[in-house]
């Protein structure tokens, strides 16, 4: 029974693990897709933190 609690706990903290990785993956992605796409003017703080 405590093996099998203490498992599932694992899993959960996989599961928040991988959802947070694939969270900030995506921030970065998009920051990376914002800075190409004023790549050459300015970059306009405004337009990053909307």
């Amino acid at each position: 029974m405590l093996s099998g609690a203490l498992w599932l706990d694992t899993m959960i903290d996989e599961i928040i693990f991988a959802c947070c990785f694939l969270y900030s993956t995506i921030e970065y992605i998009q920051i990376g897709g914002l800075i190409a796409y004023n790549f050459g003017k300015p970059i306009n703080f405004k337009d990053l933190f909307h």
